[in-house]
C-alpha cells in the first residue's frame, strides 16, 4: 500500500506538503525524478535508510539530493526491513516460484523484525534479528528456495538457519 510520509511520521513537520515522495508497504521509500533535471531533493525522514542502487546507508532526518535517469526509480529501504522479490513472470501464476530474494537492510544495532511473504499460495513467516552484532534470518515451511541479499555498503553476512 502506498502511503504519504505524514501518516507515518505525523509530529514531523517536514513531512506535511510532501506530495511527490511515499512509502511503498513499511519497508521503502520511493521518490522518482520527475524532469528532465535528472536531479530531485529528497526526504528522508527519521531511521536510517538504505539506498537500493548504491548501497548508501544514510541517517534521517535530512534531505538530500539525488541525480538519476528518469526511467530510474530512487528508492531506499528501511532499516531492518525486508523485501521479498520472486522471479519475473508473464503473468500471475505463469509458473511455481522456486525461488525468493529477500533484500534485507540491516539493523545497525539490535533489533527484530517479522513479515509474512507471499510465495504463490503459501504465506511464509520470516523473521530477521539482530543481537550482538549476529545478524539471522529465520524462514517459515516452504516449497520454495530463500535467497538472503543484504543490503548496504559493508553490510554484515546475514546467517540463515533451518527453517523454523
Amino acid at each position: 500500500m502506498a502511503r504519504a510520509l505524514v501518516v507515518e511520521w505525523p509530529d514531523d513537520p517536514t513531512t506535511w506538503p510532501i506530495a511527490d515522495q511515499w512509502l511503498l508497504g513499511d519497508a521503502l521509500l520511493v521518490a522518482p525524478i520527475l524532469d528532465s533535471t535528472h536531479r530531485r531533493r529528497v526526504y528522508l525522514p527519521a531511521g536510517t535508510w538504505t539506498d537500493w542502487r548504491s548501497g548508501a546507508r544514510i541517517a534521517g532526518p535530512r534531505w538530500i539530493e539525488v541525480e538519476a535517469a528518469l526511467d530510474v526509480l530512487p528508492l531506499w529501504v528501511r532499516e531492518g526491513h525486508v523485501v521479498a522479490l520472486g522471479p519475473s513472470l508473464e503473468w500471475v501464476g505463469e509458473r511455481p516460484t522456486d525461488t525468493v530474494e529477500l533484500h534485507i537492510a540491516p539493523f545497525t544495532a539490535d533489533g527484530e523484525t517479522s513479515a509474512l511473504v507471499a510465495v504463490d499460495e503459501e504465506r511464509v513467516q520470516v523473521r530477521y534479528a539482530a543481537r550482538d552484532g549476529a545478524h539471522r534470518v529465520a524462514i517459515g515451511p516452504s516449497r520454495a528456495r530463500f535467497e538472503i541479499i543484504a543490503l548496504g555498503a559493508g553490510a554484515p553476512s546475514i546467517e540463515l538457519p533451518p527453517k523454523i
